[in-house]
């Protein structure tokens, strides 16, 4: 038995059919098919975790090839059990053909000698043994279905190992465009980390020109109300400056005024603080529309805004011809006050005063006394103050002889906001 099996492994590389890929394959194909499932196994399981949707394909082409594998294992150890099989029948035949043979001799040598003339007297006569059938034909019909099996194994196999390749040539593109994925998936971290790293310069670009911009609007915002305070207390300096000038320069025109004169000087002063308090409120409220404006609102706020700033422009220019009015009157208030200071800083001069006074009057009337020109003149300042509304939302630039300081700068308007993402 085992010379049986050592002649039909020797004689198994003759047919050439233990190779699986067949002659065309490559070297790379072959090393492939003849890999053991397990490393084929690891390998796409490595391939599958790298890329989930092309391993699932191939998976399920590993696992046909897998399937293929097994059957053509199992018709490789069939083909080689019927190999053994034939190899076993074919030396049982040479045997029984050669004892086959040597018995024919045999008997051929018998004949010769039983038809010999001179035959021994005293040889029993034996029994001719019965003719066995002739087991040629027997293991010729044997060979045949052996040949005939053979060859559908051959056919099957040839067919498996087309599937075989097929199989490997899809596992091939599989892997081609398994590792385009992974190249196109390593470009895409490079691009989503560049992009990410360029995000983050962004970020600390935006958040230091918005701290900038934060200080900047702080100390805007500062700087504007310092310097609307110190225009408050410069506007009320001059207000109390102007009041003190005319006061001073009435009350050194007329050394001695009366009580009703002083009223009439406070009154104005208060006028005058009025009047300057609503220029203060009205510039205040056009900045606040400005800085409205500047902000970009909406449409409807738009309207309104300019509806509003052109309601304040025709206020402001109403209260401007009051305030020239206002002005005009206190120019008269001081001219009268002028033109009877004389004959108040004489009352007490006795005659040289009468003689002023009736040089002054016409002819044929005589001048009134001091003490009747005094409250003839009051009269007549309050009849002309009384006559001047009193001022709503604006202020008027008072009246001096002195010009009057030029108005201050407007406000620059705020900066746009930057936005920040």
């Amino acid at each position: 038995m085992a010379l049986i099996a050592g002649g039909s492994q020797s004689q198994r590389p003759r047919h050439g059919w233990h190779h699986v890929g067949g002659s065309g394959l490559t070297e790379t194909q072959r090393r492939r098919a003849n890999a053991t499932p397990c490393q084929r196994n690891a390998t796409c399981t490595s391939l599958l975790q790298q890329h989930q949707p092309l391993g699932q394909e191939v998976g399920e082409a590993e696992e046909r090839l897998a399937e293929l594998e097994q059957a053509s294992q199992a018709l490789l150890a069939e083909l080689t059990a019927l190999e053994t099989e034939f190899e076993i029948e074919r030396t049982c035949r040479q045997r029984a053909e050669s004892y086959a043979a040597q018995v024919k001799q045999e008997n051929k040598q018998l004949k010769r000698l039983s038809l010999a003339p001179t035959a021994p007297p005293a040889l029993p006569m034996e029994v001719p043994p019965e003719e066995d059938p002739d087991p040629a034909q027997h293991y010729g019909q044997q060979l045949e279905d052996l040949q005939e099996k053979i060859s559908w194994l051959l056919a099957q196999r040839k067919d498996l190992t087309i599937q075989v390749q097929e199989l490997q040539r899809q596992n091939q593109d599989l892997q081609n465009q398994l590792e385009m994925g992974q190249g196109e998936r390593q470009r895409l971290r490079a691009a989503l980390g560049t992009s990410q790293r360029a995000l983050k310069s962004f970020k600390k670009v935006s958040q230091i020109v918005t701290q900038d911009y934060c200080e900047a609007v702080q100390q805007l915002e500062l700087e504007q109300d310092l310097r609307l305070q110190a225009e408050v207390f410069a506007h009320e300096m001059l207000v109390q400056k102007k009041e003190a000038n005319r006061q001073s320069m009435i009350l050194l025109q007329n050394s001695e005024p009366s009580a009703q004169l002083l009223a009439a000087l406070q009154e104005v002063g208060r006028l005058t603080r009025a009047l300057e308090e609503a220029r203060q409120e009205q510039q205040q409220r056009v900045k606040e529309l400005e800085e409205q404006l500047g902000r970009r609102p909406e449409p409807e706020e738009l309207d309104l805004a300019r509806a509003a700033l052109a309601a304040a422009e025709d206020e402001k220019l109403q209260l401007r011809k009051r305030l020239q009015e206002a002005e005009k009157r206190l120019a008269g208030l001081e001219e009268e006050g002028g033109w009877f200071h004389p004959f108040l800083t004489r009352a007490g001069a006795g005659s040289g005063a009468g003689g002023m006074l009736r040089a002054r009057a016409p002819r044929g009337t005589s001048p009134p006394p001091p003490a009747q020109l005094y409250p003839i003149a009051v009269e007549s300042l309050q009849e002309k103050l009384g006559q001047d509304p009193p001022p709503q939302s604006r202020t008027p630039e008072p009246a001096a002889p002195a010009p009057p300081p030029p108005p201050p700068p407007p406000l620059p308007p705020p900066a746009p906001t930057v936005p920040v993402e």
